[in-house]
This record gives C-alpha cells, sequence and structure tokens, in this order.
C-alpha cells in the first residue's frame, strides 16, 4: 500500500487534471423510446380495459349521486389513458395522470360513500363538492387533453374532487398546495440539496475567444522542466500568432461564415494545446506518484510530445496520446471510498464486503502497471482499461453503500407530481444491491474479470434508480409529511410544475421514468423477463438524466462508465485481428 504523501501528491495531480478538464455530460439517447412490446399489452391498456368494465357494471345499477361520482371518476381516468395510449415517450404525462387516478379509484369510492353516509358538517360539504364533480365530470374530459400538460384541462375538472377531500380530513375545503414544490417550500435539508444539484460544464466546451487567447498568452516555460522550456518558447509564439489571427477572424461579426468556424476550431485547438502543455509537470508527477521508476521516461516522452507539436506531420499523433492520458488521469483520480479506506475508516472496509486489503492491492498493481505503460508517452489501452475499472469498482461499491438505504424509497413519492411508481416499486432490494457490490470486491481482488464485469453490469443496472429513489426521498423529507391522505395525491394527478418548481424542468423525463416504473412493475408480475429487463434498461438512461439535476452524487460512477468503454475502444483499435 502506498503512504500518505504519495496518495496527497496524487490526489492533488488528479483534481487540477479534473478541473482543467470537466466531467462529461452523460451518454444517453435523447430520444429514449417506450418497447415496442407495450403496444401488444401495457398498464395503460389494462387499466382502460378495467375501467371500461366497472363503468358498465356500475351503469346497470340504480342511479345515484353516489354511482355518478364513481363513474365520473372512471370516465376521466379512461379518457387520459385513451389519449395517453399512443403518445409519445416525450408525451407521457396523461398517460400517468390517467394510471394515477386508476390507482386512487377505490380510495376516492371510500371517499364518496363515507360523505354520503356520514353525518358531519364537513361530510355534507364534501358531498356537495362530489356532486360538482361528478357533474362536471359526467361526460369525462370535455375535450382532448395535452398529452404533454394535461393539467390545462383537468385541474379544473378534478378540483371539486380534490376539495370534497379537503373537507373529509377537515381542513376546510383548503386547496392542497402544489405537488410540484419549488425549492423554498423543500424545509432547510431539502432545499441545501436542491440548491446543490445541477449540471456541470460539459467536456470540450470551448473558453469565450478572449479567455482563450489570454491562456495562450499566458503560458509560461519557466515551470516546465529545463530540458522543455526551449520547445514551450517556440510553441507559445506560434499559438500566440495562430490564436490572434483566429479572434481577429471572429470579431469580424461573420460568426456563420466557414472562416468563422474553421478560427474558432483552431483557436479550441491551441487553447487545449496550452493547458496540456502547461499540466505537463503535474502529470510527470502523477506518473511518479504511481511508480518512481516510471517518472524519467515517462519526462522523456512527455518532451518528444512537445517536440512532435512543432511538426505538422506528427502533431495529430502527439495530441491523441496526450488526451488519451489526459483522459485517463482524470478517470484515477481517488475517490472518495478509496481515500477512506487508505485512511482505515471501517465503514469503507465494510463497503468492501471484507476484502478491503486485497481491493487496495489490486488498485495499486493496475495503477503501477498503468503508470508504466505510459513510460513510452504512447500507454497500453488494455492496462488503461484494467485501472479505470479497478476505480470505476471503487465508485460503485461506494454508491451501492449509500443506495442501499434507500432500495424501494420511490414508492413514498405518491404526494409528489414529479414521480408515480407500482404497488412493487422498481423492486430494488438493499440486499441485491449488497450482494452486487460484494461480489464486485471479490472479483477485483481475485483478478476474475468476468466475474467483474458481472457485478459491475447488475450495479449498472439497479445503481441509478436506486440512488435517484433515494435523493429524490432526502431532498422532499420535510415536505411529503405535510401531505398525507387522499387529497395530495388527487392534487398529484392534476397539478403541473410551475416555472420555479424544483426539477420541473425534468418533468418530460420524470413522467416518462414514471411510466417505465409502473410497465415494470406490471411486467414483473406477469413473469415477463425479457420485457422486464428491457423497461430496466430505459428507466437506467432517462434515471442518469434526472440524477444530473437532483444532485444524487452519480456523476462520477457514469463518467467512469464511459471512460472505461473509451479506454476499451483504443484497446479495440489497436488489436491486431487474427
Amino acid at each position: 500500500m502506498r503512504g500518505v504523501a504519495t496518495l496527497a501528491l496524487w490526489v492533488g495531480v488528479a483534481c487540477d487534471a479534473a478541473r482543467a478538464h470537466a466531467p462529461q455530460s452523460p451518454q444517453v439517447p435523447t430520444d429514449a423510446a417506450l418497447p415496442p412490446a407495450l403496444s401488444e399489452g401495457s398498464a395503460v391498456t389494462d387499466a382502460m380495459r378495467t375501467l371500461r368494465a366497472e363503468m358498465d357494471e356500475l351503469g346497470r345499477t340504480p342511479a345515484s349521486q353516489v354511482r355518478d361520482a364513481k363513474v365520473s371518476v372512471r370516465r376521466v381516468a379512461f379518457d387520459l389513458l385513451f389519449h395517453g395510449a399512443g403518445a409519445p415517450a416525450d408525451a407521457q404525462a396523461a398517460a400517468v395522470a390517467g394510471l394515477r387516478l386508476h390507482g386512487l379509484r377505490g380510495d376516492v369510492d371510500a371517499l364518496v360513500e363515507a360523505s354520503s353516509a356520514g353525518r358531519r358538517p364537513e361530510d355534507a360539504r364534501a358531498t356537495e363538492a362530489i356532486v360538482r364533480f361528478a357533474k362536471g365530470a359526467a361526460h369525462g374530459m370535455a375535450r382532448a387533453p395535452d398529452c404533454t400538460r394535461p393539467e390545462a384541462a383537468l385541474s379544473p375538472l378534478m378540483a371539486p374532487l380534490t376539495e370534497a377531500a379537503s373537507h373529509a380530513a377537515s381542513r376546510g375545503g383548503a386547496a392542497w398546495t402544489t405537488a410540484w414544490p419549488g425549492i423554498a417550500e423543500l424545509g432547510a435539508a431539502g432545499a441545501a440539496a436542491a440548491r446543490g444539484a445541477g449540471p456541470g460544464t460539459e467536456a470540450g466546451v470551448s473558453p469565450a475567444p478572449a479567455a482563450a487567447l489570454a491562456e495562450i498568452e499566458a503560458i509560461d516555460p519557466g515551470v516546465l522542466p529545463a530540458e522543455m522550456r526551449s520547445l514551450a518558447s517556440d510553441l507559445r509564439n506560434r499559438w500566440t500568432a495562430e490564436a490572434r489571427q483566429a479572434t481577429e477572424t471572429l470579431s469580424t461579426g461573420a460568426a456563420a461564415t466557414n472562416d468563422a468556424s474553421g478560427a474558432a476550431e483552431v483557436l479550441a485547438a491551441r487553447n487545449a494545446d496550452a493547458r496540456r502543455m502547461m499540466s505537463l509537470p503535474a502529470w510527470i508527477d502523477a506518473v511518479g506518484a504511481a511508480r518512481a521508476a516510471s517518472r524519467a521516461p515517462f519526462a522523456a516522452a512527455a518532451r518528444q510530445w512537445l517536440a512532435a507539436l512543432r511538426d505538422p506531420a506528427r502533431a495529430p499523433a502527439a495530441r491523441t496520446s496526450m488526451a488519451a492520458f489526459e483522459a485517463d488521469l482524470r478517470a484515477l483520480q481517488p475517490g472518495s471510498l478509496e481515500l477512506r479506506l487508505r485512511r482505515g475508516d471501517q465503514r469503507a472496509r465494510d463497503a468492501c464486503a471484507g476484502r478491503a486489503d486485497e481491493v487496495l492491492r489490486e488498485v495499486d498493481a493496475r495503477r503501477t502497471a498503468w503508470a508504466q505503460a505510459w513510460g513510452d508517452g504512447r500507454g497500453k489501452p488494455a492496462a488503461s482499461v484494467a485501472a479505470i475499472r479497478s476505480a470505476r469498482t471503487l465508485e460503485a461499491l461506494d454508491a451501492a453503500d449509500r443506495a442501499a438505504g434507500s432500495a424501494a424509497a420511490e414508492r413514498s413519492l405518491s404526494a409528489w407530481g414529479g414521480f408515480a411508481a407500482s404497488a412493487d416499486g422498481w423492486r430494488i432490494h438493499p440486499k441485491a444491491l449488497r450482494g452486487h457490490a460484494a461480489l464486485a470486491a471479490e472479483a477485483l481482488g481475485a483478478r476474475d474479470d468476468a466475474g467483474l464485469d458481472a457485478a459491475l453490469a447488475g450495479l449498472d443496472r439497479d445503481l441509478p434508480l436506486a440512488m435517484l429513489a433515494g435523493q429524490l426521498t432526502r431532498t422532499l423529507a420535510d415536505w411529503l409529511p405535510t401531505r398525507p391522505g387522499l387529497g395530495p395525491r388527487l392534487a398529484a394527478v392534476a397539478d403541473g410544475p410551475d416555472a420555479d418548481a424544483w426539477l420541473g424542468p425534468q418533468r418530460t423525463d420524470l413522467m416518462l421514468l414514471s411510466r417505465l416504473a409502473i410497465e415494470e412493475g406490471r411486467a414483473a408480475a406477469r413473469r415477463d423477463a425479457r420485457l422486464e429487463a428491457q423497461l430496466r434498461g430505459a428507466s437506467q438512461e432517462v434515471a442518469w438524466r434526472v440524477l444530473e439535476r437532483a444532485g444524487a452524487g452519480m456523476a462520477r460512477v457514469r463518467d467512469l462508465r464511459d471512460a472505461e468503454r473509451q479506454a476499451d475502444a483504443r484497446a479495440a483499435a489497436t488489436r491486431t485481428p487474427r
């Protein structure tokens, strides 16, 4: 195990690299679709069939206010589902509202019956509101709802029913506050979590032209090793001249011309060159910290990179190598679990399921092999893949330890407008998460790549959803208890987010995630393993997008997964065909 001083050096170098090049945005499709199998049968069509049968049965009973109210609830739910059934993946709000109301119909029936039979003044007022609802919804929805924002047509229709629930709860008919709270309504802990959420800067985003030029002009060859300084001075002069010319081109206002496009590319490329050149001392320190014997060879290779950057024929290969090293270094910075393991933290050791020492030894061994591989300045993609996979495993173990206590938390969110789940939720059990984590730790320590791949696949499938459910319930922990009973759940059916609602901009993904969760519960109940797996895969990808805004601390898990895939692609490109 390496000493604390070496680790501290590595952490400092890696953090500098991370700040210089922000994490990438999640690599997920922006046009996610519902599995085609749902067109043959789904929770939506099942609910429509049930509602139609119940309406037919109620129609054969004597007319009464109670019957009319029950029928009206079912007609509204049916209309929402009818119009939402064929909607695309990015327009699931109507279908989710219909599924919510379908799930509440038994509670609404109980409200209607209790109010009709009650003797309290509140019961009489509730009954009067129910009559108004039944009259207004006697024919269901008067017009087809907007499947992305059904509340425009739905809220006025549902308002009397929500009012009735308020009377029954002895709230005097007071309207429930929004089902989509703003940050100010979340309580201290929730507001702090919400304010800390949000996407980072995307990788490769170029600074403004003036800032890019200033960074190039600020190159200081004096901070580089002596043998690199003359090369650095020459490159600074060349790059400064190119950057000034590009800046002048961009300042002419011809932003849409080919000249301007080319100038922007030149400026971004020279800015990246400058950043990487000034990072070389830290890169050399990082390699030396991982393997002392590799420091001198890597420093010589770094000088060759600079020399190659002066030669148009050799520069592209040098830039490719430098970019690959930079990506590796960013991925291999020690995460929270590694730092705590090296301090002897018992919770961290427990997260490794009794394999902490073996895990750390393997992490060090893979990092050492990575540093040795980069001694010639070209690296070996296979060594990069192995080292990144060990870092990814540690990050996944840490996330699994945090997420295990949040499993099934999504079932408590029914009063919030942003999520609806089946009664069984996502069926993620804490023991399953800990089991995948234990297998991953064991496989890493034993150098069992096949076992590690399988364990990481299980964590990849469940972690985004478990982490999201946990973060949502933690952020809403002070707000949800203020919304007990049927009224808030009815408000969640009919309400939409205001402009300042927490996660309101993510409504499209949240509604799609809700639909997928409900459909997954149905597939599980029907033992349709294939459809269940398809739905879980789709849910996982949508969850990545929401996690960015919800602040659930999953960005590094995602980034390491993507970094490993990129390194593996480099490895595949270098393999010799048989």
